[in-house]
């Protein structure tokens, strides 16, 4: 092989290596009942999902790791591509609060992976695995889902027949319950 070649060779290498770690994803740590503010590691979680989602070392790709608890907050992915998790489930972990997710972009790989949730605004991105409840909140219950949104093994209560015929009409839903 010649010195061209080789060096051809060296500087694709560096290329995907490089490419490769800008894609790496960090897993980012929140419990409600730790000190605040936290760092997202394990040993020292952050105590808000919305501060967790602030930061500037939380990036699109990210996963946000959420402990069981009711978070009381509103929270915006602030156009960041994330998937914010419960690691216990909707019975365990809910979001008293307003949540939007997505841009409206096809496709798009945001998501919100079990939680119960009081509100939501779903732009091209996915709730999945979550109970959608309509309480009350001080800002009122609300759903909105564009047409790009996606509704996985999710169940939505209370909400009139209208928004759940809406909600049909409007993204994708697969086995998702409307009661």
């Amino acid at each position: 092989m010649n010195t061209r070649s080789l060096t051809t060779v060296s500087t694709v290498l560096v290329v995907l290596v490089s490419a490769a770690n800008l894609q790496a994803q960090t897993t980012w740590y929140v419990d409600a009942s730790a000190a605040a503010p936290g760092n997202g590691t394990v040993a020292n979680p952050y105590t808000s999902i919305q501060y967790a989602v602030q930061q500037s070392m939380t990036v699109s790709g990210d996963r946000i790791l959420v402990a069981p608890g009711t978070y009381t907050e509103n929270v915006d992915y602030q156009f960041k591509v994330l998937t914010v998790e419960s690691s216990a489930g909707p019975l365990a972990t809910r979001i008293a609060g307003y949540v939007q997710l997505g841009d409206d972009v096809p496709h798009s790989s945001s998501r919100l992976v079990g939680f119960r949730v009081d509100s939501v605004a779903l732009f091209g991105a996915s709730l999945e695995q979550c109970i959608l409840l309509a309480t009350p909140t001080t800002l009122g219950a609300a759903v909105f889902f564009s047409d790009l949104a996606r509704i996985d093994h999710c169940t939505v209560v209370g909400y009139s027949w209208g928004t759940c015929r809406a909600i049909r009409a409007c993204g994708t839903s697969r086995r998702a319950t409307f009661i």
